[in-house]
């Protein structure tokens, strides 16, 4: 992804298709500045939010996004784009997620506590 930022407000759903919420948050590694998670609220003014690592996002999804903006939006602001971020996990299974920190940082052990939550092998993050 040329600018993660342009995943704000990007639609993510669960392989079962149902809609989880949108890109709140996106998570980086700080080395590298590529993508390490999500955090995804329900609706717009939704409390709840949760954290989705990289392990549970389907990355062919996560790419094709970059440079598929919609031809019929405004190029101001986040872009909106025509495919939803898709999931490995269902969306009910997506929900019952951890919480992102409150320092709006995920250490490689929240990370690995996400993935376990979604019942996804451990995996090495941030």
């Amino acid at each position: 992804m040329s600018d993660p930022a342009e995943l704000a407000g990007v639609d993510v759903v669960g392989a079962d298709d149902r809609r989880l919420g949108q890109v709140r948050d996106v998570y980086l590694v700080d080395r590298t500045g590529e993508v390490c998670a999500l955090a995804v609220t329900r609706h717009r003014l939704s409390t709840r939010t949760v954290l989705l690592p990289l392990a549970a996002i389907d990355l062919a999804t996560l790419r094709a996004l970059d440079g598929d903006p919609r031809e019929d939006e405004p190029r101001q602001g986040h872009r909106e784009h025509s495919a939803p971020i898709r999931l490995l996990v269902d969306a009910e299974t997506a929900r019952g997620g951890v919480e992102p920190a409150v320092t709006a940082h995920a250490d490689p052990e929240l990370l690995r506590r996400a993935a376990r939550e979604l019942g996804l092998e451990e995996h090495a993050g941030g």
